[in-house]
């Protein structure tokens, strides 16, 4: 079916966020969207939708999120997280419904 896929797991730099930045700008530049059937997953410290990712406090939106956001945009890439959404919008569930259910 696939003549060739690449699977890339990435650590993201957390405690900096310049260095943050410079990573994901090195990951766009690696142009994902030439490799044919890509999985890039990993922790990268960063989230592209807080309203999907973060619970609990406010925190301020981060300058790499941009850069995150070009890579997705430009990949095409897909979020896992907001595919699950997708996903679950479709059948009518929600998370609280799920974690009411035993689900999550």
């Amino acid at each position: 079916m696939f003549k060739e896929m690449h699977i890339m797991n990435v650590y993201t730099p957390a405690s900096n966020p310049e260095a943050r930045e410079k990573y994901f700008t090195r990951l766009r530049d690696w142009q994902i969207a030439q490799i044919p059937f890509s999985i890039i997953a990993g922790d990268y410290n960063c989230v592209e939708a807080s309203s999907l990712d973060r619970f609990g406090q406010i925190r301020p939106e981060r300058t790499e999120r941009e850069t995150l956001s070009r890579i997705v945009q430009d990949g095409p890439l897909a979020d896992a997280r907001v595919l699950q959404g997708s996903a679950l919008s479709e059948l009518g569930l929600s998370l609280l419904n799920m974690a009411m259910r035993g689900c999550q």
